[in-house]
């Protein structure tokens, strides 16, 4: 299972870190969390959660994850993660990491939802359906990079925190890059036919 590969990963990682003596900066993800560790326990949520959710309400459940994080770290969530409260419990001690998992549960459940919508238009009329994914995908980063301006503005964008901003941030980019991908197939096609 993919889970425990990552799960591996991550404890190999703290373990090899802490053994080497190499410096770890504890205000990223916490003491003993690392990226492995939140791929990993992504994996694990996601096989509780998606058996149960209609890929249609994907995106809407994202979005309240989204809402309801952003409120909670403007309510003092997210003092208690960047200030220097002590870290004397297991989650205490990897905060960043384990609090983090909101938004990245977010990125997951948006970029699921992105691919379900668009996947429809993959495999008919290639010409009709490039044109029509191209304007998708360009609305689609246009809207993202105002949305990610407006609310990095207004809240700031945290990697640490995977907070709003970030979610869309990561999103827009995400998006540009498939617009880019898919420019750049339709080029490659028409000069193909034409030789």
């Amino acid at each position: 299972c993919v889970g425990c590969v990552w799960c591996v990963l991550g404890i190999g990682r703290t373990y090899f870190v802490t053994k080497a003596d190499y410096h770890h900066y504890v205000f990223e993800y916490g003491v003993h969390w690392n990226f492995f560790m939140t791929l990993a326990f992504l994996k694990v949520i996601n096989l509780f959660i998606l058996p149960f959710v209609s890929t249609c309400c994907l995106s809407g459940i994202a979005t309240v994850l989204v809402i309801i994080y952003e409120l909670a770290l403007n309510f003092g969530l997210a003092d208690w993660i960047m200030g220097d409260a002590p870290r004397d419990t297991l989650f205490s001690a990897n905060r960043e990491g384990i609090l983090s998992l909101i938004g990245y549960e977010a990125i997951f459940l948006y970029s699921l939802s992105m691919k379900s919508r668009l996947s429809i238009f993959m495999n008919k009329n290639h010409l009709i359906n490039s044109m029509f994914l191209l304007i998708v995908t360009a609305s689609l980063t246009i809207t993202l990079f105002l949305l990610t301006f407006v609310i990095s503005y207004v809240f700031g964008v945290s990697r640490r925190l995977a907070n709003a901003g970030y979610v869309y941030w990561v999103l827009s980019i995400s998006s540009y890059l498939l617009f880019m991908s898919i420019m750049i197939e339709n080029f490659i096609t028409i000069l193909l036919h034409k030789v």
